[in-house]
């Protein structure tokens, strides 16, 4: 008898430790990913971390049409089940969802037809609050993405309170232990006894998805890079480095580096890489005057103008026509595309027998600008958005020559942000200083991230120079001068580098050399073309394949 219990009691272990068959449920039709995830999780089942997208004009954005194993089948217990997600062709930005419940976080992604992708841990508290996101904020997707989202370990606040109640007198040393781990990790408590993984070539999402279950949350940070774009290249900490339970590790991808354009002395609108300055195919070229080239949000499209007409250019596409989106004989000048994905709008001036006015419209077929009547001043030159789309600058001069310089042009409260109508606007103001007498501001523009404020003056110097300052220092208070000359600028997408024109002291020359000026770098200039005007940087944009 005492032999057969033990054989018995074998036999069932045994069966306990055999994989079990679970029949896969039918996740095609639901409207997430999360809660595709949910689905599966009850049967037992794992939601495979390497998601695929597909452009389909008759699905909902974000619903799930397509899943292998197919529904019905059997399925080892744990196995991982792929699905295919489909996505619309019309891109927006990511709103941030860090710090919100997933039931908030699915409304506010609802509210731009995005998706909840996949939840890790999977078992995370309804009222917890998320950690980190893949995409992250701001980020531009097609409508439908998934939007992945990270929690802590919840076992980590467990093991930072297991250090406090150590034995007695040693609380005080679990304490310092969970400080060391949020300093090497970014977060977390307790020992470090998890080990950042290898990225040995693995996507973004599934290192996310591995990382996640050893308990550490990943955070992604685009980064400009000759690796090809989507490429995770780096994690910090580094792989191998322990780290704590819920600490942050920072995912490096790769966005490859920026195209450049701008406009040549010849007329033409030219295109290079924005790091080494090699060229690419034009974006336009021929007998017509080409200029004021913008890009799009998403990188996708360059906006330019021909003898003065508005036109539209789509540079993913070999062999693309430009399409004109003003009628011939305008007199538009200066595009500037609002830095975002959620609507397509361009800034630009007018110019008419009496004076040149700030105008703005949407991108469609046919462009109707609206513009703002400033019968004092005329804009030309130079018109920057700020990156929260609730002021314009540009440059001015007055219509009775008595100075010139920097205007700024405010949303009313509780107008929306780049709206395209003229009347949720207040009128332009000079911000720079116009009381010295040649001397003055000639262009300005806020960084991508809205921490620095880059000028172009000639205050306090024969030739007009490069300053750096903080946001709304516009006469200079406590901005520093830099030795780079300066004639026109433009922003890379990482707020790390600018663009700038360089030619004589005055800047009167219609065009110069361009070069690429590190902002803590600022004596090291890097030559991109030895004669160009109208800089653009493409955004600094990554999207899923």
């Amino acid at each position: 008898m005492p032999l057969i219990i033990v054989l018995l009691a074998l036999l069932l272990l045994l069966y306990k430790l055999l994989p079990q068959d679970v029949t896969v449920p039918k996740v095609v039709g639901e409207r997430s990913a999360f809660i595709a995830e949910e689905k599966l999780t009850k049967s037992e089942l794992k939601l495979d971390p390497n998601q695929k997208q597909q452009l389909d004009a008759k699905a909902k954005p974000g619903t799930v049409i397509g899943q292998t194993p197919a529904p019905g089948v059997k399925a080892k217990k744990g196995e991982a089940v792929s699905i295919l997600v489909a996505v619309g062709s019309v891109k927006v930005n990511v709103p941030k969802i860090v710090g919100l419940t997933a039931s908030d976080a699915d409304k506010a992604l609802r509210g731009k037809e995005l998706t909840l992708g996949q939840s890790s841990p999977t078992d995370a508290d309804p009222a917890a609050k998320i950690s980190s996101q893949i995409p992250a904020a701001d980020e531009v997707v097609k409508k439908g993405t998934p939007v992945n989202i990270f929690y802590p370990d919840p076992t980590a606040a467990d093991k930072k309170k297991g250090d406090k109640k150590d034995a007695k007198g040693k609380a005080g040393a679990g304490v310092a232990a969970g400080g060391a781990g949020a300093g090497a990790g970014g977060g977390g408590g307790g020992a470090k006894d998890i080990v950042v993984p290898a990225i040995a070539g693995a996507k973004v999402d599934v290192y996310a998805k591995k990382a996640a279950d050893l308990g550490i949350v990943p955070e992604v940070s685009k980064q400009f890079d000759d690796s090809p774009p989507t490429t995770l290249f780096r994690t910090v900490p580094e792989p191998g480095t322990k780290v704590a339970a819920g600490a942050k590790v920072k995912l490096l991808v790769s966005v490859g580096q920026p195209q450049v354009v701008f406009t040549s002395g010849k007329g033409d609108i030219l295109r290079r890489n924005g790091a080494t300055g090699n060229p690419l195919p034009a974006v336009a070229s021929g007998p017509q005057d080409d200029a004021n080239a913008t890009w799009s949000a998403d990188g996708t499209h360059v906006a330019y103008t021909a003898d003065g007409r508005i036109m539209l250019k789509d540079v993913t596409k070999k062999n693309a026509t430009a399409v004109p989106l003003t009628e011939a004989g305008g007199k538009f000048a200066d595009l500037a595309w609002a830095p975002t994905a959620d609507v397509n709008v361009l800034a630009f001036d007018e110019a008419s027998d009496k004076d040149s006015d700030l105008c703005l419209a949407q991108v469609k077929a046919k462009i109707e600008p609206d513009c703002i009547a400033e019968p004092d001043f005329s804009v030309s030159r130079a018109i920057h958005w700020a990156p929260d789309g609730k002021s314009i600058l540009g440059f001015a001069v007055k219509n009775d020559l008595s100075g010139f310089g920097m205007v700024r042009w405010k949303i009313k409260k509780g107008k929306p942000a780049f709206s395209t109508d003229t009347a949720d606007w207040g009128k332009g103001h000079f911000v720079s200083d116009l009381s010295k007498k040649g001397k003055a501001v000639l262009d300005a523009a806020l960084s991508p991230d809205g921490k620095r404020l880059a000028l172009i003056s000639n205050q306090g110097t024969s030739a007009y120079r490069l300053w750096l300052g903080e946001p709304g220092d516009f006469l200079l208070t406590s901005a520093k001068i830099t030795p780079t000359r300066a004639c026109k600028l433009a922003w890379r997408g990482d707020s790390k580098e600018l663009m700038v024109i360089q030619s004589d002291a005055g800047c009167g020359e219609s065009v110069g050399t361009l070069v690429r000026v590190e902002v803590g770098q600022t004596r090291s200039e890097k030559v991109l073309s030895p004669s160009a005007n109208d800089p653009s940087y493409q955004p600094f944009v990554i999207e899923k394949k």
